[in-house]
């Protein structure tokens, strides 16, 4: 799903490592999965990360307004607990104009927010941007922040999918464009991609 996603002019980097497949196909096999391990008490950890993919193809690429609806009922139950699932929601809800719903979902990250304050670890960059971003109160760019978790978790291209071809105002602060930057240097690093890794930290 999410190499049918590349914009045109990335899919060098998908061609590099083999992948192949399209949006409807990956969506489709996303859905299946997740109602095959609901009931899967070795595999049902991975259902809010199903849900992550689905929510961001939907809200990409769909239309369709009950799908939306059943999506939104599917990621209820891991807002509590998921902050990634939170903005997910957040943003499903806004898509179909729920705009009180997903101010009150967003709402509801202060309460982590205020964790990372009196408890939070500070020994990392991501550490450290959580720490500030509580300390401000301010809200982090949604972008950034799943490729953030996405690097963390190992997921590089999926990282790379979500700030790839987006345009600039999406990142209207300074720092969330160097972050911006940053980050695609990271994950080129990591693809060992040295020469676009280093374009990108040089624009840092």
């Amino acid at each position: 799903t999410l190499v049918g996603s590349v914009p045109r002019e990335y899919r060098w980097i998908t061609d590099l490592v083999g992948m192949k497949g399209t949006v409807s196909g990956g969506t489709s096999e996303l859905k299946s999965l997740f109602h095959l391990i609901k009931n899967n008490s070795i595999y049902k950890s991975y259902q809010a990360e199903l849900l992550f993919y689905l929510s961001n193809i939907h809200n990409t690429f769909s239309g369709n307004k009950s799908e939306g609806e059943e999506l939104l009922t599917l990621m209820k139950s891991y807002t509590d607990a998921n902050p990634l699932i939170r903005y997910c929601y957040a943003n499903t809800a806004m898509k179909w104009g729920r705009n009180d719903e997903a101010i009150e979902i967003l709402e509801s990250n202060r309460a982590f927010m205020k964790l990372c304050l009196e408890a939070g670890s500070r020994q990392t960059d991501e550490d450290k941007d959580a720490f500030q971003e509580a300390s401000t109160g301010e809200m982090p760019n949604v972008i950034l922040l799943r490729a953030r978790l996405l690097f963390d978790g190992g997921y590089y291209m999926a990282s790379w999918s979500e700030i790839a071809g987006k345009p600039v105002d999406s990142f209207p602060r300074y720092r969330d464009k160097l972050e911006m930057t940053y980050r695609l240097g990271r994950i080129m690093e990591k693809l060992e991609q040295r020469e676009k890794a280093i374009h990108y930290y040089s624009q840092t």
